[in-house]
């Protein structure tokens, strides 16, 4: 959590609150009797908040959706199962209840289901008849 996050950037360091990384030289220029020091022996740190891959804006949309994958991560086994998740979804509120919403879900294999198909639209349609 990066709240009231000030830092300071140079060519050879960077340095953040009370955290620093860098040459020691110059590091050691800003350090007090309080400051605590790591010897590395010559080994490289580098800073935790390098993210050079990351899907946190998909994470927050499937936060609203229905998960449809299959175990180990989610519950989705056969079409009864598919079919249980959207209706829980559907009754815990996980769609926008505007005329013409979608129910959503993520994650859905067929090939991962013991039929091996698609659900049918009959299927679907006994979630909801109004809620596509």
């Amino acid at each position: 959590q990066f709240r009231n996050w000030h830092h300071r950037a140079s060519s050879r360091g960077f340095w953040w609150e009370n955290h620093c990384i860098g040459e020691t030289s110059e590091i050691m220029q800003k350090a007090t009797d309080e400051t605590r020091t790591v010897d590395l022996s010559g080994a490289t740190v580098l800073p935790g908040i390098v993210d050079p891959h990351s899907h946190l804006d998909l994470q927050a949309v499937v936060q609203s959706q229905t998960d449809l994958n299959a175990p180990p991560i989610g519950p989705v086994v056969d079409i009864a199962s598919l079919l249980d998740a959207l209706r829980t979804s559907l009754n815990n509120g996980h769609y926008s209840s505007e005329p013409g919403e979608w129910l959503l879900g993520w994650g859905y294999d067929d090939t991962m289901m013991a039929e091996k198909r698609h659900p049918t639209r009959e299927e679907l349609d006994s979630v909801s008849a109004t809620v596509p």
